[in-house]
């Protein structure tokens, strides 16, 4: 149950994301970068 809450956050947030063109898609990327550095 917990995966799946946490996909529907992601889905939610990248919907979001997807308003604000290229530059929240950055940020999530450099969000991504960071969590794959640690």
């Amino acid at each position: 149950m917990v995966p799946a809450f946490g996909s529907l956050l992601m889905t939610n947030k990248f919907q979001h994301l997807s308003r604000f063109s290229l530059r929240g898609l950055f940020s999530a990327l450099v969000f991504y970068a960071c969590l794959l550095s640690f």
